[in-house]
């Protein structure tokens, strides 16, 4: 689940990814303001909300069982989907990695293959990467300047 104004109308919405393969977003109330089916596809971690390009419009990232990564806009339509290798159960993150303004899309599938996203989907260079494998949630990725030198490492959690 996330909370997130979507709608730009000053009220946060509710976001929540289910396992029936639906991205919900819900009013204050609890009504649906939209409704997204992934077509069966079994969704577990929360959905990641960014602005990735500095239109100032949110988008929603997230991860399936059927090792889709699916880029989802802020009215619920699907903008595009890209297959790894296996199940994608960690949650997907949206970070800056290059300081260029644009956040790349990291995901981490259960294989342990790390990849980078540009903003249409296409992997950038130098990816994927791999790490441990036969890894399953709550493994997670993220990514930040943990060595102060300006350059956004990503990191990974493993079972050992």
């Amino acid at each position: 689940m996330q909370l997130a104004d979507l709608t730009k109308d000053g009220a946060t919405e509710i976001i929540v990814a289910s396992q029936d393969g639906k991205v919900y977003c819900l009013n204050a109330l609890g009504r649906e303001n939209w409704v997204l089916n992934t077509r069966g596809k079994i969704l577990i971690s929360a959905p990641e909300i960014a602005d990735i390009d500095g239109s100032g419009i949110l988008n929603l990232f997230i991860g399936s069982k059927s090792g889709m990564v699916s880029r989802i806009d802020d009215s619920g339509r699907l903008i595009w989907e890209v297959r790894m290798n296996t199940s994608v159960s960690a949650a997907v993150v949206a970070r800056d990695l290059d300081g260029s303004g644009i956040k790349e899309i990291i995901a981490k599938d259960d294989g342990g293959k790390v990849m980078v996203f540009g903003v249409t989907g296409v992997p950038k260079q130098g990816w994927p990467q791999e790490t441990a494998a036969n890894m399953t949630w709550p493994f997670n990725v993220d990514a930040g300047d943990i060595n102060g030198d300006g350059i956004k490492e990503i990191f990974t959690t493993t079972p050992d």
